[in-house]
């Protein structure tokens, strides 16, 4: 049928009745000679289309002006949402209505309350709703009444049982089961082609007090281009439909076809029109041999199928900056406005490649808090073993975004994840290690609309193509939320570890179309061992730099790789990096193989220097004098307890490392181990080193190991700088040789510590040590040239002087003077016994004098020992004198060689 000037009018029955019959309004007849006369009757011709001027130019589509909440309905809360249906139009496309709000019709008590005063009001929160029950605790036959239905989306409406809330603190509210009914709709689409206003009705209803909800509509006449009509909205961009533009008449949806050929196809620039002229981009595509790994939309250049040897070279002339010419290729993995995403060339600078990666957003996001763009509705996601179901469906739009293998995250994780960030081993014994939550996530099997839902299977691996979850810790797992110990990620969780790091949302959502973790570039040198090749060695990336044959010197500026991390004041964790060298294998991690004149590694903490002195026209001194300090090391921390990003304050200590000239080589014939040595010092002040390490050691040298020609020297604090007349040796306290160790000056022990001597053997440790007053010899000592004590000796508590007689063995028992309490000495044995008096005798060869008493041994005159030495004098207990009339008992006595006497010498009695 051809439709010619068309202009449509929706109006009523009757006119849409007789264009369905191919009469146009107003004919009362056909003539019989078969023309068109100046009734109202109009022939059709072969086609069936109009042979004459149309009139009137209006036709009349039937569609529905507006639609009316006929009967809300009663809902129990599991029925909603609510889907209304409109009766199938065989004369054109059915309308379509969504339900956009609920409000609660009935209440029943399920729960009665206490202390809840008679005509109580109770509200519940999330709607609104006002419920007024006559007795106040919802007894039998108390009047439950829904005074104010309230209003709210499926997602805000709560499960039964409800609690409500009361104005009054001392009254436990009862709990309810409510019903629901539809409060407010959307006519989504009007249709077209109805004979009668249809009505819309509701889903089946659960609930206890069960009504289907109702619709009625009016047909609409106000003018409408039934063109637009013409093709059932279901039928655009979707499978054996037409494909949608939008309101600039751009495709919405990519193109999909395996036999699409084009050498040049044209791309237009989809941002907002500027006063830049749109740009033209061409393309050269090939066959992806229907490869599994490979997204179907990817487009492929170069060779990829057998013989194919086409490249892609890009020939560009940078004139301007950012996206004005400004770069030769610019990539970014963000569809954000190119505004937002413009490359890095700025200013005056030109970039050949730009790669950027930056945080996206999904490609597809659903959840009960989530405001679809498309249809501006929100919805519901279950999860299931296999997958997950969108209720209600998805718009066909946002389906066409969703691809095979594309994947897709939840909101429910199994806990939280640590991450070391590929350093095995160190990451672990940090304080603040990158923590994330253990998210459920999959790749996409299948997705497809099932009329009131969308149905999503999923891989937990795309390449096995294996049916299931997984998630940060396990490649295999339940699915999300049917765990224990499954949560749902939010922001207001506080007890993780890693509390709200992705998703604000309290309910269950899924995010299409993520990267968990991104790279801005990933070179990979990959060898296989085929046959008949000669490749044997590849090179990860090689920066060749180079510069004028010709040019002045100090006329340029060169760099090459550099790393400028910015976090903007904030702390990342502890196994964050800038550069990590990894892998097994490999004989050497990093090789620097700099020039003479080169500093190898320069950093704010770090420095290595040349390998070479360079000369004297950079020198701030003669290069080969003596006492010249040429600096190979050096490691600076800054004494500032500051803790922000930068150093603010303090000054820098450090260890440097530097080889000094110990003889002068003008003539450049000293240059062995004997001219030269190698120094490790600690610095404190000064600055950094110069260009070729010349300086760097101006601040105050302190204590430093010296290597010297096969000798090591320790040395104190010089306080002053490296200077010709540090190559002393004398300014060194201990210098170690082969002879032994050579003190300079005098030799002191810690506070509190001692000097320790330990046997050959290593079985006995003898040591000297100093108290407060005195110096204290431990173990054994021998002075083989004997002791001289000008200032007395003392011997500590229990302890004696032991005297060793000719012809001493070790083992053998001695005299020893010991101290027994604060006025007597006594003679013992090395081993602590008495020493026999037979044994031992002490010999005056002069004279022996007390100053005060002598005290004897005492014993009975059975005890005398008999065999003493002549004029040993003893006390005897029980022995008197005969001189002494009373005969006293108890008195000194005398051996004379053959009897015991008293002072008379006469014999004692006893």
């Amino acid at each position: 049928m051809k439709l010619r000037h068309i202009l449509l009018v929706a109006v009523s029955l009757a006119p849409a009745q007789a264009y369905a019959r191919g009469v146009l309004p107003g004919s009362a007849g056909m003539p019989s000679d078969g023309n068109n006369a100046s009734t109202d009757t109009s022939f059709p011709d072969s086609d069936r289309g109009p042979t004459g001027p149309m009139s009137p130019t209006s036709l009349y589509a039937g569609m529905v002006g507006n639609a009316t909440i006929g009967n809300p309905g009663v809902y129990a809360p599991e029925d909603l949402p609510v889907t209304l249906t409109f009766p199938p139009n065989s004369l054109g496309e059915a309308a379509a209505a969504s339900v956009t709000a609920y409000t609660a019709v009935s209440a029943r008590v399920v729960s009665r309350g206490k202390n809840c005063a008679a005509g109580s009001v109770f509200t519940v929160a999330n709607t609104d709703t006002k419920i007024t029950v006559s007795d106040g605790n919802g007894r039998f036959g108390s009047e439950v009444k829904v005074s104010s239905g309230g209003s709210g989306p499926a997602n805000v409406i709560p499960a039964n049982p409800v609690t409500p809330t009361s104005d009054r603190s001392s009254c436990r509210p009862p709990v309810f089961n409510l019903s629901w009914g539809v409060s407010a709709i959307s006519l989504a689409n009007q249709g077209w082609g109805y004979t009668s206003a249809p009505t819309a009705t509701g889903g089946a209803s659960t609930a206890a007090d069960a009504e289907v909800a109702s619709v009625t509509t009016m047909l609409g006449d106000a003018p409408f281009n039934l063109s637009e009509k013409l093709i059932a909205t279901s039928r655009i961009g979707a499978a054996n439909g037409v494909a949608a533009l939008d309101g600039s008449g751009h495709v919405t949806a990519p193109i999909s076809s395996s036999d699409l050929i084009s050498q040049h196809t044209y791309i237009r620039d989809l941002q907002p029109k500027s006063e830049f002229p749109s740009r033209n981009y061409k393309a050269t595509f090939f066959d992806n041999l229907q490869d599994p790994s490979t997204n179907p939309d990817t487009i492929l250049f170069g060779g990829h199928q057998k013989y194919d040897d086409a490249f892609m070279k890009i020939t560009a002339q940078t004139y301007s900056r950012g996206d004005l010419g400004g770069a030769v290729l610019s990539v970014t993995d963000s569809d954000q406005p190119t505004f937002n995403i413009r490359n890095g060339a700025g200013l005056d600078d030109a970039i050949t490649m730009f790669l950027q990666s930056k945080d996206t957003a999904p490609r597809v996001e659903a959840g009960p808090e989530i405001t679809d763009p498309v249809d501006n509705m929100r919805h519901t996601v279950a999860f299931s073993g296999t997958g997950l179901t969108i209720t209600p469906a998805l718009p066909d739009v946002e389906v066409a975004r969703i691809k095979k293998k594309m994947r897709l995250y939840t909101n429910w994780k199994s806990g939280n994840a640590t991450d070391s960030g590929g350093i095995s081993g160190i990451a672990m014994s940090r304080h603040h290690i990158f923590v994330k939550p253990n998210v459920y996530y999959a790749y996409i099997a299948d997705v497809k609309n099932t009329g009131s839902a969308t149905a999503i299977t999923v891989y937990r691996d795309p390449d096995r193509q294996e049916i299931g979850w997984r998630n940060e810790v396990s490649s295999s797992t339940d699915y999300p939320g049917h765990s224990s110990g499954d949560s749902i990620d939010t922001t207001t969780d506080t007890a993780s570890s890693a509390p709200g790091l992705i998703w604000p949302y309290r309910k269950p959502s899924v995010f299409i179309g993520l990267a968990n973790k991104k790279f801005i570039a990933n070179p990979m040198s990959q060898m296989t061992a085929p046959t008949d090749t000669l490749t044997r060695a590849q090179a990860g990336y090689e920066v060749d730099i180079y510069t004028p044959e010709n040019f002045a010197d100090y006329s340029r500026f060169i760099s090459g790789f550099t790393i400028a991390p910015n976090t903007n004041g904030h702390r990342l964790s502890d196994d964050s990096y800038v550069m990590h060298l990894g892998g097994t294998g490999f004989p050497h991690m990093l090789e620097i193989a700099a020039g003479a004149e080169a500093s190898n590694i320069v950093g704010s903490s770090f420095y290595a220097g040349t390998v070479g002195y360079g000369d004297d026209d950079t020198s701030p001194e003669p290069v080969m004098a003596q006492g010249y300090a040429k600096l190979m090391a050096e490691t600076t921390q800054y004494t500032s307890p500051n803790q922000s990003n930068q150093v603010v304050g303090g000054h820098p200590h450090s260890l440097v490392t530097y080889q000094q000239r110990m003889t002068d080589d003008t003539d450049g014939s000293h240059i062995n181990a004997n001219d030269v040595s190698l120094n490790i010092q600690e610095e404190f002040g000064g600055g950094s080193p110069d260009y070729y390490g010349h300086g760097g050691l101006d601040g105050m040298m302190l204590g430093k190991v010296r290597f010297f020609n096969g000798d090591v020297y320790l040395c104190a604090s010089q306080e002053g700088t490296v200077t010709a007349d540090t190559v002393d040796a004398k300014a060194c306290g201990v210098v170690v040789t082969n002879d032994g160790v050579q003190l300079n000056t005098d030799t002191l022990t810690g506070k509190g510590k001692a000097f320790i001597i330990t046997a050959p053997n290593g079985t006995r440790n003898n040591y000297i040590y100093s108290t407060n007053s005195s110096a204290v010899l431990n173990g054994s000592w021998t002075a083989a040239g004997g002791v001289t004590l000008n200032a007395g000796a003392t011997v500590g508590v229990a302890q004696g002087v032991a005297f060793r007689p000719a012809g001493y063995t070790d083992g053998q028992q001695v005299p020893m003077l010991v101290g027994e309490n604060q006025t007597t000495l006594k003679l013992v044995t090395n081993a602590g016994q008495p020493s026999s008096l037979n044994a031992y005798n002490v010999a005056a060869k002069g004279t022996l004098s007390a100053t005060r008493q002598i005290n004897n041994a005492v014993a009975t005159f059975a005890k005398l020992t008999s065999s003493a030495v002549v004029g040993t004098q003893e006390f005897c207990s029980d022995c008197y004198s005969h001189s002494n009339p009373s005969k006293t008992r108890g008195i000194p006595v005398w051996w004379n060689g053959s009897r015991w006497g008293d002072a008379l010498g006469q014999a004692v009695g006893h």
